[in-house]
């Protein structure tokens, strides 16, 4: 009898009157199981909804969360979780993680910072050698993208850390670094090189998202 609670397209799945993939009559029927692809790396794990122990650990593992950038940069940035952590306590200062964000200055003016670490227009944005723009464009990817900007982002601080010498060896000071305090410090001076520095929010942050962090079993 034909199965009325068809949930594959394969006809002989409904002849043979399978429930399910692993009921035996399925394969004897001929019919074919659903493949299954396992991703390459992290990134595809996430885009693929199978990054099950990082799910498990993390119900915030998801884009554009704190812990999810955090990740993010130890694999795109090489960095090591105090120094990601450190990281992204400064662009949470910068931008709020916001990847869209602009600068705003007082009387409603936009200033030259754009995106998660508020790379200046004239400048690491869109003018010099490597610059974000660049990168975003040699990706297919507007750096603004509402789903691919941020990882975008992320990935172009990997791309300064791997290409110019001085925030190479911002990464390698950063990966020595004993806490998310001194990480913080170093990508707030040697990376950042923020105007108007914000520390405390950054420290604070810092703190504040390595403990997040160390209460996730596996991350």
């Amino acid at each position: 009898m034909p199965n009325k609670n068809k949930k594959h397209n394969d006809p002989w799945y409904e002849i043979a009157g399978a429930k399910r993939p692993d009921d035996p009559w399925y394969e004897i029927a001929g019919a074919k199981r659903p493949e299954k692809k396992e991703p390459r790396n992290f990134n595809e794990a996430v885009e693929m909804g199978l990054a099950k122990e990082q799910a498990k650990a993390s119900p915030m593992l998801v884009p554009g969360s704190a812990e999810y950038m955090v990740k993010k940069l130890m694999d795109v940035a090489k960095l090591n979780k105090t120094a990601a952590i450190g990281a992204v306590a400064n662009l949470y200062a910068e931008s709020k993680l916001d990847h869209t964000a602009k600068q705003k200055l007082s009387g409603g003016k936009i200033g030259r910072g754009r995106g998660l670490a508020q790379w200046e227009t004239g400048g690491r944005w869109d003018t010099d050698r490597n610059n974000l723009l660049k990168y975003a464009k040699s990706k297919g990817v507007d750096p603004f993208d509402k789903k691919r900007g941020a990882d975008i982002q992320l990935g172009f601080i990997g791309h300064e850390m791997d290409n110019i010498k001085q925030f190479g060896r911002v990464r390698d000071e950063m990966n020595k670094a004993k806490t998310v305090v001194e990480a913080a410090n170093i990508f707030l001076k040697k990376y950042e090189k923020a105007g108007i520095p914000h520390k405390n929010v950054r420290l604070d942050y810092a703190r504040e998202l390595e403990k997040k962090i160390k209460a996730l079993p596996n991350f």
